[in-house]
């Protein structure tokens, strides 16, 4: 299989680019569990308040 050196893969991008997938994963880490605690918090309030 050839590559395409228009569309290099994506781990040579984040080499040029000197981007570590784990400080983006932080943030996604981070948003998940309190968004899924949120929307919990919502619907308990919304059971105890009907």
């Amino acid at each position: 299989m050839t590559e395409n050196p228009e569309n290099p893969p994506r781990h040579i991008i984040q080499e040029r680019v000197k981007y570590d997938p784990a400080i983006g994963a932080s943030g996604r880490l981070t948003v998940i569990p309190d968004s899924l605690g949120f929307v919990i918090l919502l619907g308990l309030a919304t059971l105890l308040l009907l």
